[in-house]
């Protein structure tokens, strides 16, 4: 592949036109191994992963066809991998689509994050609402602040690719005059994505194994805690919206129907 072509320091930057157009851009980039290699799936095929995701993305930046570049990259990875693992990374990814896309998870996290250091939730035993705080606390913030970190160290220092440079000048990623990251709008996004799979797993593992009224507890005081919240949104607030915050809280899911299983 030739990368020569994309170098347009006068033309203005394009934007992924989808969450799963952006994923395949990120697989795309060398200088990103490090974020991806937390997924077991990918696992010792993370590098045709990224053949497959260039195969996708390169007729589109050039220009050669309209087609979305999602169903190119699922031709791609069939020809990159064998037919099970082709499937399975494909699961993951879709899944992993959906979880960016899931608004609902928003007043679960938000719960969790206001009550990290004690949480309290009648019907919930407090020996069980001590090891949920705990574990959000280890599992999810110390571990994403631990990945961010070091991804943020590592994307600070690498000397991309031809391929990464083209990539950020073609979708705005970074100025023109430099071979680093604009932090603003690639970690952001990653650590986006990085809070929500593990907030993801905590749920999973932590939370989907209470009994079933346990659940229900918490639900009910989860969705007590969003009703204020969605009354004071600022977005509404500024067009003269007036928000029925019980009956945001009353949309609110349980858990189980959150869960994506990656």
């Amino acid at each position: 592949m030739t990368t020569d072509i994309w170098n347009y320091p006068d033309t203005e930057a394009v934007f992924a036109p989808t969450s799963r157009h952006e994923q395949i851009v990120w697989l795309s980039l060398e200088s990103l191994a490090s974020f991806w290699k937390h997924y077991p799936v990918l696992e010792g095929c993370l590098a045709d992963v990224r053949t497959a995701a260039r195969a996708a993305l390169e007729p589109y930046q050039l220009g050669q066809t309209q087609d979305p570049a999602e169903l190119r990259f699922a031709a791609a990875l069939q020809a990159c991998l064998q037919p099970a693992k082709a499937q399975d990374v494909a699961t993951f990814l879709e899944g992993l689509a959906d979880l960016q896309g899931l608004e609902m998870i928003g007043p679960w996290r938000n719960f969790f994050g206001q009550h990290q250091r004690q949480l309290y939730v009648e019907g919930l035993r407090p020996e069980a609402a001590e090891l949920l705080a705990a574990s959000f606390r280890d599992d999810v913030i110390k571990v994403k602040k631990d990945r961010e970190e070091m991804l943020r160290n590592e994307v600070t220092d690498i000397v991309l690719s031809d391929w990464d440079l083209a990539i950020h000048a073609y979708y705005g990623l970074n100025y023109f005059s430099t071979d680093q990251f604009d932090k603003s709008t690639v970690l952001v996004g990653l650590n986006g994505l990085t809070d929500a799979t593990l907030f993801n797993r905590f749920l999973q593992e932590q939370v989907l194994v209470l009994p079933a009224h346990e659940q229900d507890a918490l639900l009910t005081a989860v969705r007590e805690s969003w009703v204020d919240i969605a009354q004071a949104d600022p977005i509404a607030a500024m067009k003269g919206i007036a928000v029925d915050g019980v009956a945001e809280a009353a949309k609110i899911p349980p858990a189980a129907q959150l869960v994506i299983v990656l």
